[in-house]
């Protein structure tokens, strides 16, 4: 996973590199690991620009991580809310 910024206000752009295409589910984790945004999206192989929003979460520091269709981790980074 690879963040357009890792400061975000209404949105996180990220750029993920898959080797398959299918169905990957991303969770948003705040700093006491509970899970406060999940989204599942649709990716095809190779590289995605994917968004997800944000505006809703208060200002702090989140884990985004993003999972295949078995739970699998595929890839996790940190961001902050401002």
């Amino acid at each position: 996973i690879k963040l357009q910024s890792s400061f975000v206000t209404s949105e996180v752009a990220m750029n993920i590199k898959i080797q398959t295409a299918g169905t990957v589910t991303i969770k948003i984790t705040d700093i006491s690991n509970k899970v406060v945004s999940k989204e599942t999206m649709d990716v095809k192989s190779g590289d995605n620009i994917l968004k997800v929003y944000t505006s809703a979460l208060p200002s702090s520091a989140y884990r985004i991580g993003l999972y295949d269709s078995a739970g699998n981790l595929l890839g996790i980074t940190d961001f902050n809310k401002i």
